[in-house]
């Protein structure tokens, strides 16, 4: 194992010996305002489908570049979103 690497393991043990109540939150920022449904881990798992989409509408996702299936998703969602409030 390289030096760096154990350097980093040593480091991961300690942290690994703190226990919560020692931790110092002071400078966090208050997490319960966040909107959790934003972020990544909360979200449903991810299917794979076969989709039939317009060539118009794919070349223009697929010109965002890389991520443009995540684009796709994000855009279904925001629909959802407006949807469910109706």
């Amino acid at each position: 194992m390289q030096k760096k690497q154990k350097n980093i393991l040593k480091q991961l043990q300690e942290l690994d010996k703190i226990q919560n109540d020692e931790i110092d939150y002071s400078d966090s920022d208050d997490l319960s305002k966040l909107d959790f449904q934003n972020f990544d881990f909360f979200e449903n798992k991810k299917q794979q489908i076969t989709l039939r989409i317009d060539n118009d509408i794919l070349d223009f996702f697929k010109k965002m570049g890389k991520g443009y299936q995540t684009k796709i998703n994000q855009v279904l969602r925001e629909y959802k979103k407006q949807k469910h409030h109706i």
